[in-house]
Order: structure tokens, then sequence, then C-alpha cells
């Protein structure tokens, strides 16, 4: 069974297991500045590959015309597969003064998402590569003959498209979700996958600050049992003399705030600390 992990400090731990609820983050706003526009330029070099193909080159022009432009309401909730949730990386980049990381399920995060109506484009897994690079294109490529042979060639893409309709779910909603996945090869180790999510006409995100900035996210709900019965707790890294009292009152914490929600306790008899000799700047 997959496991993905979402890695946080102390005090969002605590906050995710209170409300039962994670964040999907603007993805203009995350940690790589490049997001979106970075597979969104890999999109449009594999579009100006198209322009020589007679059969698809229509049809690339006319996504080449949207794409310029595109900024849409793009959600992330980032999960990482890497290290099986006790990986350095994660912990130097998420929780350098300590904290957890929570693990699902792939499968079974996918089809919570699916029964609370957040998981239209489900749970994806990044792909890397740099742009301009021949097998990255190449692979855009393929994606994008995909699709147009799907609308029955350039004049069915044409016809087909939402271009005026960004809550309508079709073609423009497969595009924007092959451009939400690719990411820079840099971040390759991070293993990332990641729920994403786009503001439909009518919603409205919640703001949070972040270093002196208003930051855009939706809440989506954790409250399902399938989920807790089968869900791992990793502790960050810390000294060996801090690991017994911190694991005693992790698993407090856990059953009292889960059973308050009457969701199962496995996760708070299981929990595990890292294996990474790692000292954080926090006391112990």
């Amino acid at each position: 069974m997959c496991y993905a992990y979402h890695y946080t400090t102390e005090e969002g731990f605590k906050g995710i297991i209170e409300s039962q609820e994670l964040w999907a983050t603007s993805i203009y706003c995350l940690n790589d500045w490049t997001e979106f526009e970075y597979g969104k330029d890999a999109l449009i070099e594999s579009a100006r590959v198209l322009l020589k193909n007679g059969d698809a080159a229509d049809a690339a022009a006319q996504l080449l015309s949207y794409l310029y432009d595109v900024r849409p309401p793009l959600y992330v909730c980032s999960f990482s597969t890497a290290g099986g949730g006790d990986d350095l990386s994660q912990w130097r980049a998420y929780c350098p003064r300590g904290g957890y990381a929570i693990g699902f399920p792939i499968a079974k995060l996918y089809q919570h998402m699916e029964r609370t109506g957040m998981g239209s484009w489900g749970m994806m897994e990044c792909e890397y590569g740099t742009v301009g690079a021949g097998n990255f294109v190449e692979g855009l490529v393929r994606i994008m003959e995909e699709i147009f042979k799907m609308a029955g060639g350039a004049k069915g893409f044409r016809a087909q498209f939402p271009f005026n309709d960004p809550d309508k779910d079709g073609l423009l909603a497969q595009i924007l979700k092959v451009i939400a996945k690719y990411k820079h090869e840099a971040f390759r180790a991070e293993r990332e996958w990641r729920l994403v999510y786009r503001l439909t006409h009518g919603n409205r995100p919640r703001f949070r600050m972040a270093g002196g900035t208003l930051i855009p996210y939706i809440a989506f709900s954790l409250k399902s049992e399938d989920l807790w019965r089968q869900a791992q707790i990793v502790m960050s890294p810390c000294l060996p003399d801090a690991a017994a009292l911190r694991q005693e009152t992790a698993r407090a914490f856990l059953e009292g705030e889960l059973s308050r929600h009457s969701l199962p306790t496995d996760c708070a008899r299981s929990i595990r600390l890292s294996e990474t000799p790692y000292r954080t700047s926090t006391p112990g």
C-alpha cells in the first residue's frame, strides 16, 4: 500500500488534528515560485512542436493563444512519498524546528476527496523535467496529441474547448491538469503527490498570514474513518532523551482529539519516531 505524507510543524499538526482539515494553498504562493508557469512554459514548448504537425497545427495554434495569458485559480495540497515519511530534506524544508509527517494511503485519500467533492482532479503524481529538454517536451507532445485526438482533431478541439467557461469540465480541465503536475527537475527528490483543486465561480478562498503576506487557501475535511484507520504518524528527529515524552504527549493528544471526532485512534498507538539523527533547533 503506497502512502503519501504531509509534513507540517508542531503548530500545524495540532491545528490539522483539532480541525480535521488540511489546507490547499494557491498554486501561485507555493515555495517553488515557478509553479504553474513552469508547466505552462513546458506546454507552450510542446504546442510549438505540434505547429510543425499538419494534423495538430491548428489546434496547437489555438492552444498557444490561450496559454500565454491563462492564470486559473488552482489550489494545491502537497504530500511526499520520499523516505516513507522520514525524509531529511522534507523535515528541513517544512518543519525545521520540529513537527510531524501525517501519512495516508494514496488510494484512500483519493476516494475520500471524491466523496467530499474536492477530488474532481484527484491525487496527482508530479512529473519533473527541464523546459526545452527533448524527452520532457516529447512527453507533453504525446499527451497533447491524445487530447487533440479525443476532441476529434483540430476542428473538434476548437468546438469543444471551453475557453470562456473556467467552471466547465472538459478539455480545458485536462490541459490545466497537465500543467499543474509538472515541476522543475530540481524538486524531483521530493517525490511529490498533490491534491489540486480548481476554485469555481461562487466559491471563495480563506486567507492566512505568512511572512507578512496574505496567502489564499482552501480547506478540505479529513473526517473519514477509512483515512484515520490506516493513517500513520511520524515524529520529526529529536534527541533520544526527548523522544519518549514527545511520543507520550502526541499519543494522548491524538487519542483525545480523534475520539472527540468519533474517528479511529489506531495511529495514536503506532506513532513512530524519525530514524534520522538530525538535531533540530527545538529544546531537546
